[in-house]
């Protein structure tokens, strides 16, 4: 017998039962909910995006930061200057963006 006829014979005589539809649905709904559960996360009002362009300059070890856009306006226009040392293939940036820290009751950030 060939095998192509011996599949069909094989799939032809299968059955699936309506626990098997179950077990089917179980883990579609489970999959469901992962899903869903990893769309919603960070999705609270905790969670926010900040984006922002601009221009820098970089003299010795001082980097200033001028933003001229931010998706939060409050930002735009100011001015952000920080400490660069390069040691090998390692770059540190040390500095506080305090202008604006009072909003939303912010701490000034360490980069």
């Amino acid at each position: 017998m060939k095998l192509s006829a011996l599949l069909l014979t094989a799939m032809g005589t299968s059955h699936i039962t309506e626990i098997d539809w179950l077990v089917i649905a179980a883990y579609f709904g489970v999959l469901l909910c992962v899903a869903w559960w990893v769309v919603r996360k960070g999705k609270d009002s905790a969670a926010f995006y900040t984006s922002g362009a601009g221009t820098y300059t970089l003299s010795d070890s001082m980097y200033t930061e001028h933003l001229e856009y931010c998706s939060d306006r409050a930002w735009e226009g100011h001015d952000f200057v920080f400490t660069v040392a390069f040691q090998n293939d390692m770059l540190t940036q040390t500095g506080i963006e305090s202008q604006l820290c009072e909003r939303k009751n912010d701490e000034p950030r360490q980069s």
